[in-house]
């Protein structure tokens, strides 16, 4: 009888193993799943951040243009070039951005080198080449802002940009630093005398603090003298 009920015992501790079995592995299938969501969750967040990044990377790219740029050759920069000349259409009335540069692209560089007084030939010279520069730098998100050879003030702010560069100027753009310079000489001088005179507006600032300072000392001083007075009487 006591074999017969060891025998039960087993038998039901067997079928509750056995029916048992089945939950515990759902639970840990569960919980591998949940684990392997979490997991793909935050490398989906770490891909997003690092296309951020390439695209800032790119962005910056961009805003270099290759050497040698000359008519007849085709790619990328050229069609970048085309898009910064298209935002203008007394530049570059057909505004074709074909990526290749041809006689319409040539006409639209002259008018250009014109406009900045640049030597006039139609050729991606040195200064030429990173004037366009400057404006590529404008481009957001690799994309040229809309009217930018329009915008008001954006020639100067280009030409001055350009001429803090002048100091390490190469041969090829010395002429066009040496007409910057003198353009914008009095612009120069505006902002010299401007900074004199914020300077001189800080020293009197701190001369009227000085003086503050000495008053209300002098003004403790009496104070004091007072007292002394009133405890000698």
């Amino acid at each position: 009888m006591q074999k017969f009920i060891y025998t039960g015992v087993i038998a039901l501790l067997i079928m509750g193993a056995t029916g048992f079995a089945p939950s515990v592995q759902a639970e840990t299938t569960t919980s591998t799943n949940t684990a392997m969501l979490e997991q793909i969750q935050a490398l989906m967040a770490k891909l997003q951040e690092l296309q951020k990044q390439l695209a800032t990377i790119r962005g910056e790219i961009s805003a270099v243009l290759k050497e040698n740029i000359t008519e007849g050759t085709d790619g990328a920069d050229v069609k970048r070039i085309q898009e910064i000349l298209a935002t203008d259409s007394t530049i570059y009335p057909e505004g074709k951005v074909t990526g290749y540069f041809g006689p319409l692209t040539k006409e639209a560089i002259k008018r250009f080198q014109v406009r900045h007084e640049l030597e006039v030939t139609g050729t991606i010279d040195e200064a030429t080449h990173d004037l366009l520069e400057e404006y590529l730098s404008e481009a957001t998100g690799g994309a040229i802002p809309p009217g930018l050879l329009r915008a008001p003030g954006i020639a100067k702010k280009m030409e001055m940009r350009f001429r803090e560069g002048c100091d390490n100027s190469g041969k090829g753009k010395a002429d066009f630093c040496r007409k910057l310079k003198i353009k914008y000489e009095d612009d120069e001088l505006e902002i010299e005398d401007e900074t004199e005179m914020e300077d001189e507006d800080e020293m009197d600032d701190s001369e009227d603090d000085e003086d503050s300072d000495e008053d209300e000392m002098d003004d403790s001083e009496d104070d004091d003298t007072d007292e002394d007075e009133e405890d000698d009487n």
